[in-house]
């Protein structure tokens, strides 16, 4: 009968061990549906995003002519743990004005849309001379990857 007391002294701190294992994967799992599910929204939503974007980069006077590619890169930006789509544009066919890109030569740059309350958004914003790729590669204390499903 002295082992009696043993019991809540083991079985108190498994429970709870097992409990906080579990809680993790859900919590990790619910990430990941998370993730996929506003892959899938963007994806669905592509073409009206896209035109919301037009019309915001026009009001904002972003007047060069673009047109979209067609991959989207997922990223998290670090600060604030918001899921952002970057989709590389090619801008117009002239050349950089301040010299930098041979005339003729097409420009480009990444759309920003940007997950909020579950809704895809954008205004119209661009970060310019660098493909999304270039973007994860050169602001890594910024941005990171977010894995496609």
């Amino acid at each position: 009968m002295n082992w009696l007391w043993l019991m809540p002294a083991v079985l108190v701190p498994g429970v709870a061990a097992a409990f906080l294992l579990s809680y993790r994967r859900l919590r990790l799992f619910g990430h990941h549906v998370h993730i996929e599910r506003a892959q899938q929204l963007f994806l669905m939503q592509r073409e009206r995003l896209q035109e919301q974007f037009s019309r915001a980069a026009a009001v904002a006077g972003m007047g060069e002519p673009y047109e979209f590619e067609q991959d989207v890169t997922f990223v998290r930006e670090r600060r604030t743990g918001h899921i952002l789509a970057l989709v590389e544009l090619r801008l117009g066919n002239t050349g950089a004005a301040d010299g930098t890109t041979p005339v003729g030569t097409p420009r480009k740059g990444s759309g920003i849309f940007f997950l909020e309350r579950g809704h895809w958004h954008t205004a119209g914003k661009m970060i310019p001379e660098m493909s999304p790729l270039e973007v994860l590669d050169r602001l890594q204390g910024q941005y990171e990857p977010v894995v496609q499903h």
